[in-house]
């Protein structure tokens, strides 16, 4: 079944009525008991931070979100989320070696903490690395699947060895060419016959 599709956050906004109401609270999305998912197609407009790392921004991508919650630490609960492309048509980066697009499938996998108040949570022997959202907190599901799909992009991605336009070696050297300073011409163009003897 295609996800619905969604151009606007108006439009988002009224679908997830039905699933999550305006102006939830993690203190209201901690009672669920049961696990939840949502699958819809967002404009890239509604996510623009995605729009900007990616190479070529398709008009929407698919995206789909499961989310449950582990009240075994009452008052605290554990929210698992999971962001993935529901399209078969992978999203691109741009290769750091050739410039080129680079298909990229997200998948990300994340937990959080839901706690009563910053206090309670210094006072409860969690994981300070682990990130928390606080029960006075309004959710933000847009922000959340932005988030989660960012924090999976690679830093530097790049092809595979074998699949990359520029072998490592050469673009190793170029970078070693860019470095060298203008002033020593004689040693770039050494660098260079260097490549291309190799």
């Amino acid at each position: 079944m295609h996800p619905s599709i969604f151009t606007t956050a108006d439009s988002w906004h009224n679908w997830l009525t039905h699933h999550i109401k305006p102006g939830t609270t993690f203190q209201q999305l901690a009672s669920h008991q049961q696990p939840f998912s949502l699958t819809a197609g967002l404009a890239l407009s509604l996510l623009p931070r995605l729009q900007e790392t990616l190479f070529a921004a398709a008009p929407t991508i698919a995206i789909h979100m499961e989310c449950t919650i582990d009240n075994a630490r009452a008052p605290f609960a554990r929210m698992h989320i999971h962001v993935y492309n529901a399209s078969e048509t992978p999203l691109t980066l741009a290769c750091q070696r050739c410039m080129t697009a680079m298909p990229w499938q997200l998948d990300s996998r994340s937990s959080f903490w839901l706690a009563p108040n910053e206090e309670r949570y210094r006072e409860a022997d969690l994981p300070e690395e682990d990130e928390v959202f606080f029960y006075d907190e309004i959710v933000d599901l847009i922000q959340l699947i932005e988030d989660e799909a960012l924090l999976s992009c690679p830093h530097s991605p790049r092809h595979a060895e074998n699949q990359c336009r520029i072998t490592p070696n050469l673009s190793e050297s170029r970078a070693k060419v860019v470095e060298t300073k203008q002033s020593n011409p004689f040693a770039i163009l050494a660098q260079l016959k260097k490549t291309s003897k190799e």
